[in-house]
């Protein structure tokens, strides 16, 4: 089978298949039959061949004589579904955890088949199959015992509750609970599973959409761990088929969904997802910013996902002609979704999303008169399917309820009632942080506030649309919403204002344009300095923007010092160049200052600055946009007095304004720039990340084949080795019947030389026979030294723990003297509980070894007298649990070897040097904790653990949120 599984991997089907046929033949057993088609089945799946692995479970069933249909009519699940209910009934009241564990081997075998067989029903499109084998696996469960697919039973009764039953908030507590048992009972196979089918299609609907996002990436790692790819590749598919519609940006979305085609090729299913989402990407933010990825080589296989990705890309192509302002392209996806059978194994979310860009294309259709308006009765059943929707969890499907109602209510003549249920629908998809959905619904307050004549408050609407889809990043959908928009110009000044000022309004409308044109801040201060001095004639010119703790000089410019503008970043009060006073009278009351001449001025002709400077022609003007302060311009002319006039000050805050809309669009840019290296790192790392988890994935393959092949040779090492041991128990005893015959014999000097013989014999017997043990126990500790351990799962008191295996280990010590155990237990831990088992063996081989110093120590000094003292202490959070004797401690010059594996202080042939190797992984490896020696020369040593509080998982403290 692993040759056949192997062959598989590198796509070599007609092998992999030849190999399982010869597997097959070579048994008989029914249930390692059902093995064998379980493992084909998983092999084919992971290829996508899911009839074949539908038709390879089937015939495990089979195997087992439980052969169910692979198209079973509504009889055989009613059948089923009857059983299930009631045993479902009697469970729950009593307690689903008081159920005793499966045994059985056929029924685990079943059980695991069923497993299977719910993915390979559901991509299939066959919900009586799935219902019928869920509920087969419900009664196995209920009535034959616990087994690790529970758990996975349970959800997917969850799931029938809420598609079949219509009973989504039964469906999402039973699946919450199925969670629950998966991750008490800790088996990252189950838990990845039941996180795939609770997450993907159960917690949003109670829960916000991106906690589902988060739970199937959860569900990815545990799939991983557990070497399941096959659901790691359902779970991720999820994942991102859900990021166009969760509230993440387009970049996002996109970045994650090619990373993810990366790892579809390297598990060859799902892509079809991934080349979806980048196709949405490109639809609505454009193909120069969102490239598609090439197409697959021609001699790389494209596996057929049944349709499934087909489905989702209508569901995207409903969306696009929303975004687009295609209603009619929407309307032709719809079709194609609404006469596919595939739509029933779309989860509630995919439908949400569906049935509220569906009414949204109909009811455009209907005002522009493509179709009649009996066709709104689709979109007001979509409007009742999200009202309750939204019941359950207003976080998802509050603002698409409001908005589908909003459009209705424009559809029938109730404009007043249709602004309201458009502010509901913007507010609520900005509480939720749904960029693409606030801005749709502000573009449709747009139009309607347009068509009934409000040019002013569409505009608005229109504004605040394009902020949302800036920020979800889709251009082409700003592109659309801006064609046709006439930038609002400044009307040119009468010939009379012209000659009163003496000024060039074509060097305005010159400056206005380059300072539009430059993204570039440090740029664009430099043209705005040189056009402002151009203008108005300034001797100096300085730019100040806001930071934190007031302005700062960003920009300065000196006739006398050349044309270049020098960046300053310096601050207000102690730029040698300007007037502090002026700037910040400014600054507070955000009028302009225009003065002739300082010097003469009696507001200001005593100030220090002025007087110093000899200060005479100043203008200084705030810049603002849309009501905000965005910084100050500050002009002078120390040579005349009267450069700047009112008709001056009028033209320079047009280019004023548009500086102001300038710098902020160039601050947008450098925020962007930023955001954007952000992101490309971001990317690069995770693609880092997925790449060392391939590594990691194929370094764990390796790694257990070759856990296998040392497990292999271990086994073939110790079969000759018992057989050494058995035939040296066999020359003792040979010998010892010589020996007895021998002793029969008359004296004579042959038979003194038998009975040496014989005694020699038995005493080289003796020794092979106890090197063979040796050797087969230092074959056992290595392979327990690495054997992976996960932790057990049977918690148990520490303090009993601690008592019951020291006790054991000292009585198992005959030459030891009554009395000399003694125990001191913490009251503190009476409820810090610990894994049993492992935990159980290291404190058995620290006693042990404590056992062994003091008795070498007793049988060197007559009249010593052994004490082992173990005690347990409270520490913070944790425990510690130390182990003292008196048996003279460890060399100084051995210590820094005592936990190396085949160390030991022992005589040789009394130990294998393993066992305090093997206790401190057990405790860093398996539970975090440490274990460390105290050494007393002379005196004795102490072994001192140290264990932690177990943590308690992320996901509960998300399961006890209330909603």
């Amino acid at each position: 089978m692993e040759a056949a599984r192997c062959a598989a991997t590198l796509g070599r089907k007609a092998e992999s298949d030849s190999h399982f046929d010869a597997a097959l033949a070579a048994t008989t057993d029914p249930v390692a039959r059902a093995r064998v088609h379980q493992l084909r089945s998983r092999v084919l799946t992971q290829h996508d061949h899911n009839e074949q692995a539908l038709e390879s479970c089937l015939a495990g069933l089979r195997a087992l004589d439980r052969g169910i249909s692979a198209r079973p009519g509504p009889l055989s699940v009613l059948a089923e579904l009857v059983p299930a209910l009631l045993r479902m009934a009697w469970a729950r009241r009593g307690g689903l955890d008081r159920l005793p564990p499966m045994t059985d081997p056929r029924r685990l075998a079943e059980m695991g088949l069923l497993a299977d067989v719910t993915l390979t029903a559901m991509r299939l499109a066959r919900p009586p199959l799935d219902a019928l084998v869920t509920l087969r696996m419900v009664n196995l469960w209920l009535a034959h015992g616990q087994t690790a697919e529970a758990a996975v039973a349970y959800a997917k009764f969850g799931l029938i509750s809420s598609l079949l039953f219509g009973a989504p908030r039964m469906g999402h507590d039973m699946g919450s609970e199925a969670f629950s048992m998966a991750r008490r009972d800790g088996d990252p196979t189950v838990l990845g599973r039941v996180m795939v089918f609770y997450g993907g299609f159960l917690r949003h609907l109670r829960k916000p959409l991106r906690e589902t996002t988060t739970m199937l990436e959860e569900a990815v790692r545990s799939a991983m761990r557990a070497g399941d790819v096959l659901y790691a590749s359902v779970a991720l598919g999820g994942a991102l088929s859900y990021l166009p519609m969760d509230g993440h940006s387009l970049d996002e979305a996109h970045g994650q969904a090619r990373q993810g085609l990366d790892f579809f090729r390297y598990t060859r299913n799902w892509a079809g997802v991934s080349r979806q989402i980048t196709r949405f990407c490109a639809a609505v933010g454009g193909a120069e910013r969102f490239p598609e990825p090439p197409p697959e080589p021609d001699d790389v296989e494209v596996p057929d996902d049944d349709g499934w990705s087909d489905t989702l890309g209508w569901v995207y192509d409903v969306a696009i002609g929303c975004f687009l302002g295609d209603a009619a392209a929407s309307l032709a996806a719809a079709d194609k979704v609404l006469a596919n059978p595939m739509v029933i194994r779309l989860s509630d979310s995919y439908k949400q999303y569906f049935w509220s860009m569906y009414p949204l294309a109909l009811c455009e259709a209907v005002r522009t008169g493509q179709l009649p308006k009996r066709r709104l009765r689709a979109a007001r059943r979509a409007r009742c399917y999200l009202d309750r929707a939204r019941r359950r969890a207003p976080a998802n499907a509050e603002h698409r309820y409001q908005l589908v109602h909003a459009e209705l209510l424009v559809c029938d003549g109730r404009p007043l009632d249709a602004m309201a249920a458009y502010d509901a629908a913007i507010a609520a998809a900005e509480a939720g942080g749904y960029n693409q959905d606030a801005g749709l619904a502000a573009e449709r307050a747009s139009r309607f506030h347009g068509a009934a004549g409000r040019g002013e408050v569409a505009e608005l609407y229109r504004q605040r649309a394009l902020r949302h889809f800036e920020a979800w990043g889709a251009d082409r959908v700003v592109d659309r919403l801006c064609a046709g928009q006439q930038p609002t110009r400044p009307q040119p000044a009468s010939p009379a204002r012209r000659a009163r000022g003496g000024l060039d309004l074509d060097a305005v409308l010159k400056a206005t344009r380059a300072l539009s044109g430059e993204v570039v801040l440090g740029e664009l201060l430099t043209k705005l300095c040189l056009s402002l001095a151009e203008i108005a004639g300034a001797e100096r010119v300085f730019v100040l923007l806001p930071s934190q703790g007031g302005l700062r000089v960003e920009a300065a410019w000196d006739s006398q010092r050349g044309a270049a503008t020098a960046v300053q970043s310096g601050s207000v009060g102690v730029h040698p160049d300007l007037c502090p006073a002026i700037v910040r009278y400014v600054h507070r009351t955000q009028q302009p200052l225009l003065l002739a001449d300082a010097l003469a001025d009696p507001t200001w002709q005593t100030d220090p600055d002025v007087r110093r400077r000899q200060l005479r022609s100043i203008l200084c003007l705030p810049l603002s946009r849309q009501g905000a302060s965005s910084g100050l311009l500050y002009l002078e002319n120390n040579l005349l007095a009267g450069v700047f006039t009112e008709a001056r000050m009028g033209l320079l805050d047009l280019v004023g304004a548009q500086a102001a809309i300038s710098i902020e669009n160039a601050r947008l840019y450098e925020t962007l720039e930023q955001r954007v290296q952000e992101r490309t790192a971001a990317l690069r790392g995770a693609m880092g990340e997925l790449e060392a988890a391939q590594s990691q994935v194929l370094l764990q393959e390796k790694l257990a084949s070759l856990g296998r092949l040392s497990a292999s040779v271990a086994h073939e090492i110790r079969n000759p080795l018992h057989f050494i041991q058995n035939y040296a128990g066999l020359n003792i005893q040979l010998a010892d019947e010589l020996r007895v015959a021998v002793e029969a014999l008359p004296d004579a000097p042959e038979s003194q030389a038998l009975r040496e013989a014989a005694e020699t014999l038995s005493a080289n017997a003796a020794r092979i026979r106890d090197h063979s043990l040796r050797a087969d126990q230092i074959v056992h500790d290595m392979q327990f030294h690495a054997a992976r351990r996960d932790g057990d799962e049977a918690p148990t008191p520490l303090n009993d723990l601690v008592a019951e295996y020291g006790r054991l280990a000292a009585a198992a010590e005959t030459a030891l003297p009554e009395g000399c155990l003694a125990l001191h237990l913490d009251p503190a831990l009476a409820e810090h509980r610990v894994p049993e088992a492992s935990l159980g063996r290291v404190l058995v081989n620290l006693v042990k070894n404590a056992c062994d110093a003091v008795l070498a120590r007793a049988a060197r000094e007559p009249g010593f007298r052994p004490a082992i003292v173990v005690s347990t202490q409270a520490v913070g959070v944790g425990a510690r649990v130390r182990v003292q004797d008196n048996g003279g401690g460890v060399d100084e010059a051995l210590l820094s070897r005592v936990f190396e594996p085949f160390f030991t202080t022992k005589a040789p042939g009394q130990g294998t040097g393993l066992g305090l190797s093997l206790s401190r992984d057990i405790v860093v490896r398996g539970y975090g904790g440490d274990l460390l020696l105290e050494n007393h020369p002379g005196e004795g040593c102490t072994l001192v653990l140290e264990l932690p509080r177990p943590s308690q998982g992320a996901w509960e403290a998300a399961e006890s949120s209330p909603g």
